[in-house]
């Protein structure tokens, strides 16, 4: 700005307070001010011009307000304030663009918007921070947000106040890291149905470092996807595409606050377990242990409860039924069917011995595979077969052989026989308070053998070895004489007691059959002679020669000699007693 000494056509406003600075010490004040105040340098030589409480207004035309002495050390102060810009520096209507120049690379426009020119690429950015930590900038054709250090943040000052990034009808690209110390929240409801749809997409990996909550369903699509879990991916739920899923880990611990089930369209449930154990419901002592032969063990320190609603428990080999155990069949009854024909249901020992078994055709066995009657009790083989009016119940062994019937001190055991009339019609019993064996027939009481062993019939306390209460024969098999054949010379006696001989004539020498001390009786039919001279007879040193009716009794010594011990001739009268 020139000097100026003729302030003439240069009015000072009204109310204004100027002061005219020159080059050296000369001081002049402008006619007509009110008031001045003038600052000076260390040198003594004036520097600026103080403005007070009114305005400077320069006049219309070619002036200028010059500060010649600003140079960034002195110069033009606002609000005592030294302004240490340069005049290019604050040159904000040149709007050229320039390459340094604040002023050139950001200006405002007439719409009070701050415009950043793009001819210079990226070199026009707006940093922040001591170190230009963040930089907002435009390349052209992009625009940027920087951060050299710390974090980025997109946030408001007031809780509540939403974010909005992007555009219904545009994308938000992230090139590298984005984080967030807030939520990140995605208000678009479209379902995912695969890779490429969706609200939330990402072309790589996603990483979470804590608790995911997922309202609805989660897929995996590849046919080889895992789900690993675990710093070293120790548990891991794999799927191949063929064969559903695999759960992989040790251990592998399922935990259910009520009730867990697991199905499949197939009702097929593996578990594999390379210790093939599983232990169930977290329980110390319940486990299901596999082996490699494909067995299955279930242990249990206490009960194990089977409990099914519909009542059947189904047994199969390979997808075949084999057995049911059904215990929801009629009222009080558990039937346990076996679904194969022909099969037999077996009950062998630990080491596979038989014990039992109940055989297709409707018997049961106790030691015997084959049982030959309803109830086989087998110990050794006896090697014949029971009759067939007598295999209800067969007891068989190789050496002595028997059956036990138990009982209380003082109670009566009893075999029972009966039928549709009578159940107890037959018995043979033994009374322990008396220490007897009864033999009941027709409902009453037969015979009787006590504890000193007397045998009585017809009677219930026998004072002999035997005693017979009313008339008996001491007959042979049947309740008439037993004829001898004719012409026999050495009939057998051993079907009998009493005998009658022929009516034909014969000469007796010998009698066959006979055991010690049996007595026999013989009747003559005919003209019967018996030898007692040159046989096994005796009976005196001259033949006996008896008729029809005469009478002789014998007696047996051996099984060869026989005694007469009286000879009734019929034609003599015993009237008088004797013979």
């Amino acid at each position: 700005m020139a000097t100026r000494t003729n302030f003439s056509g240069y009015p000072i406003s009204s109310g204004y307070v100027q002061q005219l600075i020159t080059e050296n010490t000369d001081l002049s004040t402008i006619t007509g001010a009110d008031t001045t105040t003038v600052v000076y340098a260390a040198n003594n030589t004036a520097s600026a011009l103080e403005v007070g409480t009114a305005s400077v207004a320069i006049s219309d035309g070619s002036v200028n307000f010059n500060v010649k002495s600003h140079d960034g050390t002195n110069g033009l102060k606002l609000g005592s304030v030294l302004v240490t810009a340069s005049a290019a520096e604050l040159n904000y209507l040149d709007t050229t663009t320039g390459v340094a120049l604040a002023s050139k690379a950001m200006v405002a426009d007439g719409s009070a918007n701050m415009l950043f020119r793009d001819t210079g690429g990226s070199d026009y950015k707006l940093k922040f921070g001591t170190g230009s930590d963040m930089t907002l900038y435009h390349d052209g054709s992009h625009s940027y947000i920087t951060n050299a250090t710390g974090i980025l943040k997109l946030a408001t000052e007031t809780s509540g106040i939403a974010v909005t990034i992007g555009h219904t009808t545009s994308e938000t690209t992230v090139a590298d890291n984005l984080n967030t110390t807030g939520l990140i929240r995605v208000n678009d409801t479209t379902e995912a149905t695969s890779a490429t749809d969706g609200s939330l997409q990402t072309d790589g990996g996603l990483s979470v470092v804590k608790d995911c909550v997922f309202g609805d369903d989660v897929f995996l699509l590849s046919d080889s996807a895992v789900l690993n879990m675990g710093a070293g991916n120790d548990f891991t739920i794999t799927h191949d595409g063929t064969t559903g899923a695999t759960l992989a880990g040790n251990p592998i611990t399922i935990t259910s606050g009520g009730t867990s089930t697991w199905s499949t369209s197939s009702g097929a449930l593996t578990v594999d377990s390379a210790a093939s154990t599983l232990t169930l419901d977290g329980h110390t002592g319940v486990t299901v242990q596999s082996s490699n032969s494909g067995d299955i063990t279930l242990d249990s320190v206490a009960d194990v409860v089977l409990d099914a609603a519909g009542g059947n428990f189904e047994f199969k080999d390979a997808g075949v039924t084999q057995l049911t155990i059904d215990v929801d069949s009629t009222a009080g009854d558990i039937d346990v069917n076996l679904n194969v024909d022909g099969d037999d249901l077996v009950f062998n020992q630990y080491d596979g011995t038989e014990v039992m078994r109940l055989t297709d055709d409707v018997k049961v066995g106790i030691g015997v595979a084959v049982p030959e009657a309803k109830l086989h009790i087998f110990t050794g083989e006896a090697s014949i077969a029971p009759v067939g009016s007598a295999d209800e119940l067969v007891i068989e062994g190789s050496g002595h052989t028997g059956m036990s019937i138990l009982g209380g001190a003082g109670s009566s055991l009893t075999i029972a026989f009966g039928d549709s009339g009578d159940a107890d019609i037959g018995q043979i019993s033994y009374d322990h308070g008396s220490n007897a064996m009864n033999f009941v027939v027709a409902a009453a009481q037969a015979m009787i053998i006590d504890s000193s062993q007397q045998v009585g019939i017809g009677t219930t306390s026998p004072d002999t070895l035997l005693e017979v209460s009313g008339s008996f024969a001491a007959n042979g098999p049947s309740s008439t004489f037993v004829t001898m054949a004719s012409g026999d010379t050495s009939p057998d006696v051993s079907g009998g007691n009493i005998f009658k001989s022929h009516t034909d004539g014969v000469t007796i020498d010998q009698f066959d059959g006979g055991i010690c001390g049996q007595i026999i009786t013989i009747i003559s039919g005919g003209a019967t002679v018996y030898d007692v001279t040159s046989s096994e007879l005796n009976g005196g040193t001259t033949n006996i020669t008896t008729a029809a009716g005469d009478v002789t009794m014998w007696v047996c010594e051996s099984a060869t000699d026989w005694h007469l011990l009286s000879w009734m001739d019929l034609s003599i009268d015993l009237s008088s007693g004797g013979f």
